[in-house]
């Protein structure tokens, strides 16, 4: 998030903005992160993991997502080349989530905006 440097007399200057900061600002409304730390030639900020698990939480309500709890995707529903949804594991049994739009986010499974399932 900090602009590196060499030089002795340096403070943190910010660089990125975006996610990241807004991420941040919440995490430190909490008191869930540290002011910024040299290490190297650079700044870092240490977080606590529980108020970051809330502040990520909370972030996906506000966006309205369905969090699938203890569950993991275990296939995905394809039609030709094109991705349909996924199947889905969980302690419930197995089942099916169609979207209308999926986003690769992992490198090896699908992340799935919701638009009906099973």
């Amino acid at each position: 998030m900090y602009m590196a440097s060499d030089r002795a007399d340096r403070t943190p200057e910010q660089v990125v903005f975006g996610f990241t900061g807004e991420f941040r600002h919440r995490l430190s409304k909490r008191g869930g992160v540290t002011e910024p730390q040299i290490y190297g030639k650079t700044y870092t900020v240490t977080h606590d993991p529980l108020v970051w698990r809330e502040v990520a939480d909370e972030c996906l309500m506000e966006a309205g997502v369905e969090v699938l709890f203890h569950t993991a995707v275990t296939g995905v529903i394809m039609d030709g080349e094109q991705y349909k949804g996924v199947v889905v594991q969980s302690n419930a049994g197995q089942s099916l989530i169609l979207a209308k739009r999926i986003i690769d986010a992992s490198g090896d499974a699908a992340v799935v905006s919701r638009a009906g399932g099973e």
